[in-house]
């Protein structure tokens, strides 16, 4: 029995170490990136303090139609997103802060 796995094509890993780029702007000169997206002020607190300020790119794609999905929700229209990407891209927290943002929504609407 062969135990060994070959990843291709976007899973493969990275052969060459990054280098880094003197010309990119400093991620704490930047304002935060998870504010566009929309989510409750307590979800921004929330992920500031954990240190994160800008969201990965499978967050950057996934959150907007995640939120427009949930805001359509109690219209009867559903959206599914099928997301693949590495481990440890953010797809977690691509999918918890829309039902988070959207539960918070709901607490305060029966308040």
């Amino acid at each position: 029995m062969n135990d060994a796995f070959q990843a291709r094509d976007d899973f493969a890993p990275a052969l060459d170490t990054a280098i880094e780029d003197d010309s990119s702007p400093n991620p704490v000169d930047q304002p935060n990136g998870f504010i566009k997206l929309g989510l409750a002020s307590e979800l921004l607190q929330a992920v500031a303090d954990l240190g994160f300020t800008q969201p990965t790119s499978v967050q950057q794609a996934t959150i907007p139609k995640a939120m427009q999905a949930l805001a359509r929700e109690g219209s009867g229209g559903f959206t599914d997103l099928m997301v693949s990407s590495q481990t440890g891209s953010g797809k977690t927290a691509a999918f918890l802060l829309p039902v988070l943002h959207t539960l918070l929504k709901q607490q305060r609407e029966q308040a």
